[in-house]
């Protein structure tokens, strides 16, 4: 969902089964990690709650799909660490510009934004993660222009595809080729501090975990 507060429009998308696979088992599949480092009590699940801009009350609203962010964050700070949106009906497109609104309006408190996006006719489902890095400084002296063209951007550090293999199974999960490896989710960036103890680590969600999460969406798609 988006709100516009100056064109005083609202865009409403009508979940299918689909669509909530594609994020509510992606997202399950990160919390079974944070769970595995002991940290359930650690993190807030935030569901898709609507979020103002820039935490104004008269201003644009966004809802991700599955959110969440550590239990506690320093202070002045409200927002989520980790979104994640998914498309069915909606374009890859239309995903990269929820991702680009998340960023900006966030103020870029917004870590870490994943793209599920459901390729029926590709028989594929497209994972991007999105970061904000800042570009490397050209050489020589350092000009407003520069200067402005520093700030931070979305990079998308990781594009995983998983493909169906033809005349196999859709529950199966071995139908499914995963290509560009795990998914790897930053622990510092999710809960805004370093890893403290041995348990603590990066989510990793490995390649037959995708293949599992590939099975259950397609499974109530055919």
């Amino acid at each position: 969902m988006r709100y516009n507060a100056k064109e005083r429009f609202l865009i409403v998308v009508i979940p299918r089964k689909p669509h909530e696979r594609l994020h509510i088992r992606l997202y399950q599949e990160t919390k079974n990690e944070i769970v595995s480092m002991d940290l359930i009590d650690a993190w807030d699940d935030d569901g898709t709650i609507t979020i103002p801009q820039r935490q104004r009350p008269s201003g644009n609203r966004g809802e991700g799909d599955s959110n969440g962010s550590p239990d506690l964050q320093p202070n002045g700070r409200n927002w989520l660490t980790l979104v994640i949106e998914a498309g069915d009906s909606s374009s890859l497109e239309k995903l990269r510009a929820d991702m680009r609104w998340w960023f900006s309006e966030s103020d870029h408190q917004v870590k870490i934004v994943l793209l599920a996006k459901l390729d029926r006719p590709g028989r594929k489902i497209i994972l991007e993660k999105w970061v904000e890095t800042t570009p490397s400084p050209r050489p020589g002296p350092i000009t407003r222009a520069a200067s402005i063209a520093n700030i931070l951007r979305p990079d998308c550090v990781q594009e995983i595809t998983i493909d169906w293999t033809e005349n196999t199974p859709a529950e199966i999960p071995t139908s499914y080729v995963v290509t560009r490896g795990d998914l790897r989710l930053e622990f510092h960036l999710l809960f805004l501090r370093p890893p403290e103890t041995p348990r603590e680590h990066d989510i990793l969600i490995t390649v037959p975990r995708l293949q599992v999460y590939a099975s259950k969406v397609w499974k109530v798609v055919v």
